[in-house]
């Protein structure tokens, strides 16, 4: 008997891991494994897929053409090979075959069962034949959007969205991409007209919107790079507007696709480049563009999904902006690298890229022990600052200002420092004496209030992490005074903006007064005037303001309410004085002859 279970726990321990789907493999909780969606992803709202098992094969570095369900729509459409070689002639516009276009999926989305569909059910266009929605698909297939829109909105993602998310490749080389090679990038082309489109009043936004959900959310999309990253462009414009629960979705299948295909590998930018070194780049912007978002999207909802940081990848670390704008790319540095940095014999500058992906990497330490544990030990708390105070220590001199040598802000070093700044407020908030209020609970940002409260008697202890937390606050929300439009920094610092500004009105209430007090109302009121500037674009900005606004009008108002108890409760009388008679003292002022008002004026 018990040899015999000595053999059969092996076998449910394969059984779980291989089939066991993304969603509930990152949480590490149990799976049903069942198909199309499992139980707990069905109980939890979640988008249900599965990964490809590659038990048994050796890595290969270059990706399937296509997916096996692809295949099975378009048998006989060959595979487009996955990028050009690189000539002096990659500018001249070849005549595109139609059959390498993908066709307007919008069809086949009519005949996939109602099951696969990934849309919210917020979303009132899904993506099956039994929608009831008048935008449904099946009734009527989106039209393309003219050349000059496209033209228009592209330049408008270059100029306000790509320089805070540079994954895709320079506008020059997008270029020679569409007239080459544009059947491959297709989607990739609606997304990012999409998201330019959310920078003009036209009223283009929202069918460009679900014409680009309607391309990338198909059981069936291509499985390539460039897909990975249109569905990486549009989860973060699918969380800026306010859908955090199919931003999510969006996210887990682009991280699904980019591990089948290999891209958390250092091999798989080199072997699928066709020696182009600006591809080459690209792929591993993507991959750590990927780590980035996800850590944010685990930072601002805490929802235990940061898949990204539990998987082992040697991707090498990206070039600087500015290389990769001017298509100079160098030799890249590697993740070792990086790491032994501080051993090194003479200073190595690495990008700003690097040390961002580097602060992320400190959030999912932190996340991790949090998660598992369901609090912050003070143990975690003082390795994490540690850490947090290494990486600004060792910061070079060039990285330490967000705003470079030609007056331009370096965006992901703004997006490091912001980071670092929101993470020493979540910290050190909770150990501190700035009290959560209840009323905090209505922002969709703010974290859960902790479940009891240092007691007053020994707050004086934690003084050092008020300063800390304050600090971090102030340099959070100062930060956007730099001179830039502020809707040119990316909308994931939207939640940072409002932790900060919380923790702001917590000081101004219980800690603060005089001049420090009316600091910390002016940085409130720039907090306040930067999510008023992200919620012109993106909705997710709008509702926060909104939130915050009202959170901080009935903070204001307790503190007031307080001030009057306090003064109804101070003792205005006399004070009881060993020998003092009372009776006789009142009696004294009420026999005393005054002086009239002539005899003063003759005195005077």
């Amino acid at each position: 008997m018990a040899s015999q279970g000595d053999r059969s726990l092996p076998t449910i321990i394969r059984f779980r891991n291989s089939l066991a789907c993304v969603p509930c493999r990152s949480r590490h909780v149990k799976c049903d494994a069942a198909k199309p969606n499992c139980v707990r992803c069905g109980m939890d709202g979640k988008a249900c897929f599965y990964m490809k098992s590659r038990r048994g094969m050796r890595y290969k570095a270059s990706p399937p053409d296509e997916s096996e369900t692809q295949a099975t729509v378009a048998k006989s459409a060959p595979a487009p090979p996955l990028l050009p070689k690189v000539t002096s002639s990659e500018t001249t516009s070849p005549a595109l075959d139609p059959s390498n276009q993908p066709s307007q999926v919008l069809t086949p989305c009519s005949a996939t069962p109602e099951s696969h569909c990934l849309l919210s059910q917020k979303n009132t266009a899904c993506l099956s034949n039994n929608s009831s929605s008048p935008s449904s698909t099946s009734k009527e297939p989106l039209p393309k959007p003219s050349k000059s829109s496209l033209e228009t909105n592209l330049s408008l993602y270059y100029t306000f969205f790509h320089n805070a998310h540079p994954w895709v490749v320079p506008r020059a080389r997008l270029d020679r991409l569409v007239q080459s090679s544009r059947s491959q990038i297709e989607e990739l082309l609606a997304v990012m007209e999409y998201v330019g489109s959310t920078y003009t009043a036209e009223g283009q936004s929202k069918f460009l919107r679900q014409r680009a959900l309607n391309l990338m959310l198909l059981p069936f999309l291509r499985k390539t790079a460039f897909n990975v990253q249109a569905l990486l462009i549009l989860a973060v414009a699918v969380h800026s507007g306010g859908d955090f629960r199919q931003a999510r979705a969006t996210l887990d299948r682009a991280i699904s696709i980019a591990l089948e295909i290999g891209m958390h590998f250092k091999s798989y930018a080199t072997a699928n480049a066709r020696g182009d070194p600006v591809i080459e780049e690209s792929w591993r912007r993507t991959w750590w563009g990927i780590f980035v978002v996800d850590g944010c999207f685990e930072a601002i909802h805490r929802s235990q999904t940061f898949q990204t940081w539990h998987i082992h990848a040697d991707v090498d670390l990206p070039c600087e902006e500015l290389d990769y704008a001017k298509e100079d790319i160098p030799p890249p540095h590697t993740i070792a690298e990086y790491e032994e940095r501080d051993f090194a014999d003479e200073e190595i500058i690495f990008s700003s890229f690097a040390y961002l992906i580097d602060v992320l990497k400190i959030l999912g330490s932190l996340m991790a022990v949090v998660n598992a544990t369901g609090s912050n030990p003070d143990s975690i708390i003082d390795d994490t600052d540690s850490s947090l105070l290494n990486w600004k220590l060792h910061l070079p001199d060039s990285k330490k200002d967000v705003l470079r040598t030609d007056g331009e802000i370096d965006e992901p070093l703004f997006h490091a420092h912001m980071y670092y700044n929101v993470i020493q407020v979540v910290l050190h908030r909770p150990r501190s004496c700035l009290l959560h209020s209840p009323v905090e609970n209505t922002s969709q940002c703010a974290p859960p209030s902790p479940p009891s409260h240092v007691p007053p008697t020994k707050q004086h202890i934690y003084h050092l992490s008020t300063k800390k937390a304050l600090s971090a606050a102030e340099a959070a929300l100062t930060i956007f005074t730099l001179p830039t439009p502020l809707i040119n920094h990316t909308p994931l610092v939207v939640c940072g903006v409002a932790l900060s500004i919380l923790a702001s009105l917590s000081a101004c209430s219980w800690v603060l007064d005089g001049n420090e007090y009316e600091a910390a109302r002016n940085r409130i009121r720039l907090g306040i005037g930067t999510l008023r500037v992200y919620g012109r674009t993106w909705p997710v900005g709008q509702r926060t303001l909104m939130e915050i606004k009202s959170i901080a009008r009935e903070v204001f108002r307790m503190k007031d309410e307080r001030k009057v108890a306090e003064m109804a409760a101070v003792d205005l009388s006399f004070p009881e004085l060993e020998g003092f008679d009372e009776q006789s003292y009142l009696g004294d002022w009420q026999t005393m002859e005054y002086p009239s008002i002539f005899d003063i004026t003759s005195i005077v």
